[in-house]
């Protein structure tokens, strides 16, 4: 009887391994995926690492080194608890033909003479094959209800968005460079960004904020301009941007530099570790994936997968925020340990 327990209890052992060796395998190639199309999260999504810092926060063309430069982002369940906190990413999303960003001209959007908001989808009067209609280009990605991510080319300094800090509050200071230490709290170059939806009648972006998370998708800006000793002179304040009309009419200008922008489908993705109850066993854990949907004008995560089970912790790091390079390392559950 107990040789048979025994074996009964390897059985189910051995079942559980390869069954969840075929999930991690596939958990991998998705996570992978959305890490190769993060691209449009860093500088934007506003989420604080294990030791209180913006994990995504990109130092573009500085200098940074030490432990201040490394950030740390742990999924993994308290005690008493059944969730852990979530890590959210913005991925590129599309279809095979929408992957690459499709730009526009901000001057091919206003009236010429009258400097009149024609809207995002409008047949300019003074070269209507530069509009982004679909009857002008029918595989253009301006689709209604879809999640879209507008950007400028140009970089500038921006004085919310500091290496150590990504709050909204206006900076007593700007700091823009840094010695090689990269001790100091110097502000981080960055793109304008609208994130939105397209409105019912393909014309608009609608800004469309996140459920519960209200600060997650960063959207206050406060623009430097420095002088030749690269100190802040002047600064404009960008609120929290409400329509393409101001994205376009505020765009910040760089003399000598590309002053196209780009549309681009998005996904926000979100991680998080859960298990059925605080004293399920470490194999129950989950690694579920939810994808936001719009839902009364927000953006809420209501429908979660489930990746792959026993993970008992995942860990994203960054080495350095002067690259954006992002990892992950997966730990799974002893099923020796945890099969009773």
């Amino acid at each position: 009887y107990n040789v048979m327990t025994y074996a009964d209890r390897q059985g189910k052992i051995h079942t559980e391994d390869t069954f969840n060796l075929i999930l991690k395998y596939g958990a991998a190639k998705v996570l992978v995926r959305d890490i190769s199309n993060a691209a449009p999260t860093f500088n934007y999504i506003n989420l604080m690492d294990d030791s209180n810092k913006p994990f995504f926060v990109l130092a573009e063309n500085e200098y940074c080194q030490n432990s201040l430069c490394e950030r740390k982002f742990t999924l993994e369940i308290p005690p008493t608890e059944v969730r852990s906190k979530p890590f959210f990413m913005l991925v590129v999303s599309g279809k095979p033909d929408e992957m690459i960003r499709f730009t526009l001209n901000s001057e091919n959007i206003i009236e010429e003479g009258t400097g009149t908001y024609m809207s995002m989808n409008a047949d300019v009067s003074i070269d209507p094959g530069l509009s982004i209609a679909k009857s002008t280009i029918p595989y253009s990605p301006w689709e209604k209800g879809r999640l879209m991510l507008l950007q400028s080319s140009n970089s500038f300094y921006d004085c919310l968005s500091s290496t150590q800090d990504f709050s909204p509050s206006p900076a007593a200071s700007c700091t823009i460079t840094c010695n090689p230490s990269g001790s100091c709290n110097y502000a981080t170059t960055r793109q304008l960004k609208l994130l939105g939806r397209v409105n019912d009648a393909e014309t608009d972006l609608v800004f469309t904020p996140v459920v519960l998370q209200t600060s997650l998708l960063k959207s206050s800006f406060k623009v430097c301009r420095p002088d030749k000793n690269m100190v802040c002179k002047i600064t404009h304040d960008f609120p929290n941007l409400v329509s393409p009309q101001y994205f376009y009419e505020n765009l910040p200008y760089v003399p000598g530099t590309d002053n196209l922008t780009s549309v681009t489908p998005v996904a926000l993705i979100r991680y998080h570790l859960e298990k059925p109850s605080p004293n399920s066993p470490d194999h129950k854990i989950v690694l579920m994936r939810s994808v936001a949907e719009i839902v009364g004008g927000n953006l809420s995560f209501d429908r979660a997968h489930v990746l792959m089970s026993g993970v008992q912790k995942l860990v994203f790091t960054r080495r350095n925020i002067s690259n954006p390079t992002l990892e992950y390392k997966m730990t799974e559950v002893n099923l020796q340990q945890s099969v009773k």
